[in-house]
């Protein structure tokens, strides 16, 4: 059975980070702070997860977590397709070593005559 060499999930676009992250963590974009929450107030516990003020400030950490998590598919497939790039560069010089050789193997014996050739008893 073979080895992953990448692994990619897909991730919840419109989740927070847990408590005390702001996205950062990941690279993320941060949010503003709510209002009161500077104060401690309006009846949160100390260390939950905020949440958005605005629909607007939904939609647009949506778009930025999409952009991200295509960013990294794009980059893994970049990974991808340069090692395919690589196994294919080696397959064809081995394959131009080969038809060499083979050159070299015809020349060889289109010189060959069987009727010159003594064959002992």
């Amino acid at each position: 059975m073979p080895f992953p060499l990448r692994t990619l999930e897909p991730l919840k676009l419109c989740r927070l980070e847990e408590a005390g992250g702001d996205g950062a963590e990941r690279g993320g974009p941060a949010l503003g702070d709510p209002a009161g929450a500077a104060e401690g107030g309006g009846g949160r516990r100390r260390g939950a997860v905020p949440l958005f003020g605005a629909l607007e400030q939904v939609s647009s950490y949506a778009l930025v977590s999409l952009l991200m998590q295509l960013s990294d598919l794009s980059r893994c497939a970049g990974d991808i397709f340069g090692g395919i790039l690589s196994e294919a560069d080696s397959l064809c010089h081995r394959n131009a070593r080969l038809q060499r050789r083979l050159g070299a193997l015809e020349a060889l014996l289109a010189r060959l005559d069987h009727r010159k050739v003594k064959i002992r008893e």
